[in-house]
């Protein structure tokens, strides 16, 4: 990243930390400048979308594929997929996997991975049907089957015939006609992309942070841009907070609180938090409350959530006058993982 053109590098090293995924992208922001990670954060949550291949090209800038690959030359297959499995989880290293290997031996077709299954479908429309049965029995099999699944029906069951009667198919085909496809799918110049909101991934990303590298960083990209900083912050406000604040802070809270408020903010919130306000309480409030919810009947989803959210909101604000103390993260983790 330093070594590129300063906006070009944090926006690669923002995408490059969503892929990782949060632990692993706070872990690298904490070691950053307040300049780099704000930069970075800045891209991240400007950030809409990432196209199938940029992040497979990303990856292998930044060596996680190449290293996958060297593991696998040297026959360490099972070590390479375990690897991206440790680093990203089990769907999403076992993914990679399979798009390392592809890249690794090249498979007919293999370049429509990154395509939606009705793009593919568009662009088999007018190929005619021996044509389109060598294509789909060579797709990966989840997307062949979607792209049966989307295929006119009544042409359905003589594509099934055609692929249960392939033979052998001579490569010069296969060659002829994945370049014929290739030109297809850049003639449609529609691209392939990922949704990506960037703003959630990095409120939860400094959600994995010290609060003052992530006041920092907050700081330094309201900065540059007031709202998004905003917005950032508002998704950073979860039912966390519940979990992190002591019991004498949530009674104090809660006693500010009118009764039916409290009532909504018990029916907004999940099972957990709920226990959670319930157990702060002394248990003849608690029995006036359930009383009241019960009289209280049927109210809209928007007015308990809104509760709920201003109750959130005062814990944030408190938090951040230092007139509430909020328990680290990694103790609320620990001490949830033992109840």
């Amino acid at each position: 990243m330093r070594g590129t053109a300063r906006d070009r590098g944090y926006e690669r090293a923002a995408k490059f930390l969503m892929l990782l995924g949060q632990e692993p992208a706070a872990l690298v922001l904490s070691h950053l400048t307040d300049e780099e990670a704000t930069g970075i954060t800045a891209q991240m949550a400007a950030t809409r979308a990432i196209e199938s291949r940029e992040a497979y090209r990303i990856l292998e800038e930044f060596g996680v594929l190449v290293k996958t690959r060297d593991l696998y030359a040297r026959g360490g297959a099972a070590q390479a997929r375990g690897m991206l499995v440790a680093a990203f989880g089990e769907a999403r290293g076992a993914e990679m996997y399979d798009s390392v290997m592809r890249g690794a031996r090249p498979h007919p077709f293999s370049f429509l991975a990154d395509v939606e299954a009705e793009q593919v479908v568009g662009l088999l429309r007018s190929e005619p049907p021996a044509v389109v049965a060598v294509i789909v029995a060579h797709l990966a099999p989840e997307l062949a089957a979607k792209v049966v699944v989307a295929i006119d029906p009544t042409l359905q069951a003589e594509l099934v015939a055609r692929i249960a009667s392939l033979g052998d198919v001579p490569a010069e085909t296969i060659q002829r006609t994945e370049a014929a496809l290739k030109r297809k799918v850049r003639a449609q110049g529609k691209i392939v992309t990922r949704s990506v909101d960037g703003t959630s991934v990095l409120a939860e990303i400094l959600g994995h942070m010290e609060e003052l590298r992530e006041d920092a960083i907050l700081g330094g990209l309201e900065e540059s841009d007031t709202e998004l900083a905003e917005e950032v912050r508002r998704k950073m406000i979860t039912e966390e907070l519940i979990d992190r604040a002591e019991d004498l802070d949530l009674q104090r809270l809660l006693g500010e609180m009118s009764d039916q408020d409290v009532v909504l903010v018990l029916r907004a919130a999940s099972r957990e938090s709920a226990e959670r306000l319930r157990a702060a309480m002394s248990a003849g409030r608690v029995q006036l409350l359930d009383e009241d919810d019960r009289a209280l009947g049927p109210v809209l989803a928007a007015e308990s959530e809104g509760a709920l959210r201003g109750l959130l909101e005062l814990i944030y604000r408190r938090a951040r006058d230092g007139s509430l103390e909020l328990r680290p993260r990694d103790q609320v983790t620990r001490e949830d993982a033992t109840r």
